[in-house]
């Protein structure tokens, strides 16, 4: 009995050893069921294998990431989101100051874009306003938000408006702004006595507007680089610096569906449908809506809008504002739930 005893402990020892034993290329430790499913997870936000994705919600960035909505994308973001913006600051303080560089060689279509921009506003003011932008324009204040170096001011808003601001991050774009337009420089072509009074360098998610100031808010291809929630945030506050009947100018390159993240330039491309939507989160509405016809062979296409904020009871053009709306021409996109909770108190 001993005797079996004694060699089922050397049995059991030999099989122990040859378990433990490396394979080859071995850590030499034993995997276990739960060493298995101890594996790298991928991102918390990243859609499920076999997830069906809502194409008019779902966006791709240019790293291979998938997101179910814009509202999973900032989420990932919401810790790094000022070294989101240091990065696009980054990327355009490396363009070359010209019209051609912040057209991303493109340059030439600059008077083609001019022409089309300022078809759309005048159209706008044939009827909102009719009459006084030509009458009217030389008193009126415009704000050029994320200017640039100043290209639009410098062809459009100093030929209608008597006092433009430029709002820019970029300290490269905004030094060749301050050397074409500052200290009240006179810009050629363009009447005598208009001139911009103030630029700024800053983000637009930090600028603050004197109210009642503008006429036009100026926003050409910038909410790109703003997150959702800062988007919004731009918006009432820009809305706040508007005069009564004052209008948003918006020109934004588009997706086809859903959004597109380019992670080198820290830029979010999104559909008309989601940009619209931030449009009504901000309690905007839609005057009127174009797609522009100059835009860079195989780029994404480029939509403009004009928009203003529902006046007041008291104002004396809620009835003719009513109209407008009962009669379709002014529409109020839908918010998003999720967006609502951005808007500031």
């Amino acid at each position: 009995l001993i005797s079996a005893l004694a060699a089922a402990v050397v049995i059991i020892a030999i099989i122990t050893t040859r378990l433990l034993q490396p394979s080859a290329g071995g850590s030499g430790t034993v995997e276990t069921k739960e060493d298995k499913a101890w594996q790298p997870l991928p991102p918390k936000d990243a859609p499920k294998k076999g997830t069906r994705l809502n194409p008019e919600e779902a966006g791709y960035s240019t790293d291979g990431q998938v997101y179910k909505s814009l509202y999973t994308l900032w989420q990932a973001e919401q810790h790094s989101m000022e070294e989101w913006y240091d990065r696009s600051v980054a990327w355009w303080d490396k363009q070359d100051p010209t019209n051609d560089g912040v057209m991303l060689g493109s340059g030439h279509l600059h008077d083609a874009d001019i022409r089309e921009s300022r078809a759309l506003l005048e159209k706008t003011y044939s009827w909102w306003e009719a009459g006084k932008l030509a009458e009217h324009g030389h008193t009126w204040a415009a704000l050029d938000a994320g200017a640039g170096i100043g290209r639009v001011t410098k062809a459009l808003l100093l030929h209608l408006f008597g006092r433009v601001d430029l709002v820019e991050p970029s300290a490269a774009m905004m030094a060749q702004a301050q050397a074409d337009l500052g200290s009240s420089a006179h810009w050629p072509g363009t009447p005598e006595g208009h001139k911009v009074e103030e630029l700024m360098q800053m983000g637009l998610q930090e600028a603050l507007f004197q109210p009642f100031r503008y006429h036009v808010v100026w926003v050409q291809e910038c909410l790109m680089y703003l997150s959702d929630e800062d988007v919004v945030k731009f918006f009432v506050k820009a809305r706040m610096g508007l005069e009564h009947n004052g209008v948003f100018f918006v020109k934004e390159r588009v997706a086809a569906r859903g959004f597109q993240v380019d992670r080198g330039q820290a830029r979010v491309t999104r559909s008309r449908h989601l940009l619209e939507r931030l449009f009504g989160t901000a309690e905007l509405m839609v005057l009127d809506h174009a797609a522009a016809a100059a835009v860079p062979r195989g780029a994404h296409g480029v939509h403009m809008w004009t928009l203003t904020r529902a006046p007041p009871k008291s104002n004396p053009r809620q009835q003719e504002f009513d109209a407008a709306y009962a009669a379709g021409r002014v529409r109020k996109p839908e918010p998003s739930e999720q967006d609502l909770g951005w808007l500031p108190e």
